[in-house]
């Protein structure tokens, strides 16, 4: 699916010392206050990866309910997690080399057969933030010096 016609535009402004305010351009997703001076130091690192990780998550467990609602499939219980698996790259640089994602899914036994056609076709597409992230992605910046 190409999503020309709806861009998000996610913001990210500094309100104050060490906060920031992340809009996210949505009717579901209420903007935002990260206050990195309400922790101490040591906690303020990999808030970003979170973001990523929630994205990825969201993502999984969104299209294995709206799959399996659009089969008409009973969902009595579905949460997950999401966490990221990190290693060193040669320049002693952290690399996310994967999101760990694991779901819990309660359908009835009459639903089984649509669960697992279900997860057969997440198992080979994935969802639609999986398939961005399973290749490189470039990053295009502009950063205007504005006096």
């Amino acid at each position: 699916m190409h999503i020309d016609e709806q861009k998000p535009v996610v913001k990210f402004e500094l309100t104050d010392n060490l906060k920031f305010n992340l809009s996210y351009d949505s009717s579901l997703l209420d903007d935002h206050l990260i206050n990195f001076e309400s922790v101490p130091e040591e906690k303020r690192k990999g808030q970003p990866l979170r973001m990523l990780c929630a994205s990825a998550l969201s993502c999984y467990v969104g299209t294995i309910y709206l799959e399996l609602s659009a089969r008409k499939a009973e969902i009595r219980h579905l949460k997950g997690n999401a966490v990221p698996v990190i290693s060193l790259d040669k320049d002693g640089l952290n690399r996310l080399d994967t999101i760990a994602i694991e779901i819990d899914v309660d359908v009835p036994e009459k639903d089984s057969e649509i669960l697992d056609e279900v997860l057969k076709l997440l198992n080979t597409q994935g969802c639609p933030i999986s398939h961005h992230l399973s290749h490189p992605i470039e990053i295009k910046s502009k950063i205007n010096r504005i006096n």
